[in-house]
């Protein structure tokens, strides 16, 4: 389990290392600098919870690995949320600048949000431990086998904690979709759809099997289950963007960017064009609906905190 944990791990760090060295790029500037920042924590914390499921259970492991599972699923699909829902709003509204736009496009905007979505997780957690505390049984198998198990007495905190990231994920569903037709770069549909399908399907193999099972087949299951949910995140989100940045630096350039953005544009109105066309109609007016593309290139929080003020 060590290995594979160590090898999650590396795999995540090098993946951040890849994006901080190339933040002023177009494919890392059009995913969000600091969101991509806030998911690759999220993953390193996901892998993190396999220890206290593989630690010996005492109340304080049991208590810890509950809130701590929780709470960075939660953080993970509140980012995919997040980045999709803000995407959507801004090729939605024009570039008007009503306050949600605002909110969207400022750099604090997206990670509080983020935040108080899964600040709302951890106190359905605390909460749950309070009135229903985990407590820790003995599942006597035979005279000379005894397993230690964690366990509530109504499981509803349970319930209630897994139902909650399961409605976020079902949103992310649901913004991936809408925002199906935006250019790639932006939207990333397929992946977070993917994404999300992989989480929603996690917790429907993971939860029977944690309740299901008991001593170290339990323990082995969760924290593979749970590395291996880590992994397939890191690989759904974050592989195409190093395929892009190390393998075709080319396609890494604000001009491609652009010439998507302008193909997505001129789509809106129904006007086709081709490849030699998109960066000569760059510079034309579009309707509301479709805005300026490099506008779009340019609404990073980094950039964006500048023009909303």
């Amino acid at each position: 389990m060590l290995i594979y944990l160590s090898l999650g791990a590396v795999c995540t760090v090098f993946t951040w290392i890849v994006i901080i060295l190339y933040r002023h790029t177009a494919v890392v500037k059009a995913s969000d600098f600091m969101l991509s920042q806030m998911f690759l924590l999220g993953i390193l914390m996901c892998m993190s919870t396999a220890v206290s499921f593989a630690a010996p259970v005492s109340m304080l492991n049991c208590s810890v690995g509950f809130i701590w599972f929780c709470t960075s699923v939660v953080f993970i699909v509140s980012i995919i949320f997040v980045k999709t829902n803000r995407v959507s709003r801004v090729f939605e509204s024009g570039f008007v600048k009503s306050f949600k736009t605002r909110v969207y496009l400022s750099y604090q905007g997206p990670a509080i949000l983020v935040v108080f979505l899964t600040v709302i997780q951890i106190a359905i957690c605390f909460i749950a431990n309070y009135f229903d505390p985990i407590q820790v049984n003995r599942l006597v198998i035979s005279e000379d086998i005894v397993y230690l198990q964690c366990r509530s007495n109504t499981r509803i905190g349970y319930a209630i904690a897994v139902g909650y990231f399961s409605v976020l994920c079902i949103c992310c569903v649901y913004w991936a979709f809408k925002t199906r037709k935006l250019p790639e770069n932006f939207c990333e549909a397929k992946y977070i759809n993917f994404t999300s399908l992989i989480i929603l399907m996690s917790l429907l193999t993971m939860v029977p099997s944690y309740f299901g099972t008991a001593g170290p087949i339990q323990a082995a299951i969760s924290s593979f289950g749970i590395i291996t949910l880590a992994l397939a995140i890191l690989l759904c989100m974050f592989s195409p963007k190093l395929y892009i940045i190390l393998l075709h630096p080319e396609q890494n350039t604000r001009e491609n960017a652009i010439a998507d953005i302008a193909n997505y544009s001129f789509n809106q109105v129904g006007t086709p064009i081709t490849s030699r066309q998109k960066l000569v109609h760059v510079g034309r007016t579009t309707p509301a609906i479709s805005p300026n593309p490099s506008e779009v290139l340019e609404m990073t929080p980094e950039i964006s905190k500048e023009r909303i003020n």
